[in-house]
């Protein structure tokens, strides 16, 4: 805009950059002016005013945008390599935008050779030349998915109006948030393959570790035995409305699988971090993929990075990232470390032994595991012995505590193939002496961050389809810079280049159309 009004095109930056100048110095004029008229005479009043005069300005604005990229509209046009006819010339668009909703009237097509086709697709110019999305613009549709993604529907309406913001209201911002949403998750694997594509492993990174675990989600389900909640009555438009019965529902928990991939420093500090999730619907194995494809990249970049695998003891989550690992041949011959996390193993080994020996017997052995390489196979061999010793003299307490610990250090050793992983998955000496984690804590606060902080709060209940939208979108909020390179890739796919298959009407005939509208 600035540009037309000059008597010549700026020659350069500074030109442009002081013709900006002058053009925000006269708008800014105009909206202390107006701000004069709707201020209470005090400094919140005239902030009150100002909030309120850039959103009607932004708004008008924003539709005089929206007017000039739907014109020209020619009767043929090829978008995609595909032929769409204009089969209706005044149809309506209720764009959703950061200032509120504007109409606009635009024409609508229909693709060549679908006349009485039922169900045949329709689109407006408008949505493709502007990239709307769900007939929401860009920006738009970035903060509410964005907001979804962090805090409830409530908080976020509240945060766009303190903003000065005129979003939509909380139930559009979740019908809207939860289909873009939708539409993220499934190009989630193009978009996190171009987001890793351009993100190496942080500079000072050494080390790189995987975990991945569950947490419980509340999740809507039909309840066909339940009974309906009582209707009430309220009035709408002066007419007596009777409230649709809802279906009863139950509240039920269902263990959705989150995964984390950690860089560190060489004095251990975390320095760069990518968080994934999944419901209990999806393959886990698809998580897993995910996490070992971060490693792989990284490896790509830096191939002196050590590569661990640290979480708890859940017997079925272990294998799936050993198979991750087979299925990569990038990491063929890369040493892949792995353990389980000591501070899940070590109450097991206090219990064991404070029941066979004594508090001090428990004390040494916590520093053995740690300084030692085969504590654990020595561990387990006193423990047998103790109870050869014993004999009849073992109490139920004791027998019991000696079968949790042998049951789960043998069930979490044998799951690849392998006979015995001992010394490998629990040899926290070698592990400390290269300087890898031996806890999982990343991962366990990758359970709380991305699922419990957003998805378990009172009250909460979730579809499958919003619960994965929701996991899949805070997943790449919380992972380091991942937002910035992923939005802008999923946003191209929804411009188009627009050909038109007759001639275009001139400046002069659009202006005058511009100004009709």
């Amino acid at each position: 805009y600035g540009r037309k009004t000059l008597d010549r095109e700026p020659c350069n930056e500074h030109e442009i950059a002081g013709q900006k100048v002058e053009l925000f110095a006269k708008a800014s004029q105009l909206l202390l002016e107006a701000v004069a008229l709707d201020s209470d005479g005090t400094f919140r009043g005239d902030e009150q005013a100002l909030a309120k005069a850039l959103a009607e300005t932004g708004r008008e604005a924003t539709r005089r945008l929206l007017e000039q990229r739907k014109l020209p509209e020619p009767e043929l046009v090829i978008i995609d390599g595909v032929q769409w006819r204009k089969v209706l010339e005044n149809g309506s668009c209720r764009v959703v935008t950061p200032f509120g909703v504007i109409p606009i009237p635009r024409a609508i097509y229909r693709e060549v050779g679908q006349r009485g086709v039922k169900g045949a697709t329709t689109i407006g110019l408008l949505e493709k030349r502007a990239g709307l999305i769900d007939a929401t613009t860009p920006r738009m549709a970035e903060l509410m998915v964005y907001y979804d993604a962090v805090v409830t529907s409530r908080e976020a309406e509240r945060l766009m109006d303190l903003a000065g913001l005129r979003g939509p209201r909380r139930s559009t911002l979740e019908n809207k948030a939860g289909q873009i949403g939708g539409r993220v998750v499934e190009d989630a694997d193009a978009l996190l393959a171009h987001a890793r594509a351009r993100q190496p492993p942080p500079e000072t990174a050494v080390m790189v570790t995987v975990g991945v675990d569950r947490v419980n989600v509340p999740y809507e389900e039909p309840n066909p035995g339940g009974q309906k909640s009582e209707h009430t009555r309220r009035l709408r438009r002066n007419k007596p409305y009777q409230r649709k019965e809802p279906e009863p529902v139950v509240r039920a928990f269902h263990g959705d699988f989150v995964g984390n991939v950690t860089f560190r420093d060489e004095h251990g500090e975390l320095v760069g971090s990518y968080s994934y999730g999944l419901s209990h619907t999806e393959d886990p194995a698809r998580l897993a993929d995910w996490l070992l494809a971060d490693v792989a990249v990284a490896l790509r970049h830096r191939s002196g990075l050590h590569v661990s695998i640290c979480q708890d003891g859940a017997r079925e989550l272990w294998p799936l990232l050993w198979e991750a690992v087979a299925r990569r041949p990038e990491l063929a011959g890369v040493e892949v470390r792995a353990c389980i996390d000591f501070h899940h193993f070590i109450p097991r080994v206090r219990k064991v032994v404070e029941l066979l020996w004594n508090r001090d017997a428990y004390r040494e052995w916590e520093r053995r595991l740690l300084e030692e390489s085969n504590a654990v196979l020595v561990l387990h061999d006193a423990v047998v012995q103790e109870l050869e010793r014993l004999e009849q003299d073992i109490t139920k307490e004791q027998l019991e505590a000696i079968y949790s610990f042998d049951t789960y250090i043998e069930e979490r050793t044998r799951v690849d193939g392998r006979e015995d992983r001992r010394s490998e998955l629990f040899d926290y000496a070698g592990l400390r002496a290269l300087g890898l984690p031996i806890g999982s804590g990343p991962t366990e606060a990758t359970a709380k961050s991305l699922a419990s902080v957003r998805m378990r709060r009172c009250g909460d209940r979730w579809s499958v389809a919003g619960a994965q939208a929701t996991l899949t979108c805070r997943g790449i909020v919380l992972s380091s810079g991942r937002w910035d390179l992923v939005w802008p890739k999923f946003t191209e796919s929804f411009t188009a280049d627009v050909i038109p298959l007759q001639p275009m009407p001139s400046d002069a005939t659009a202006e005058c159309e511009l100004e009709a509208a």
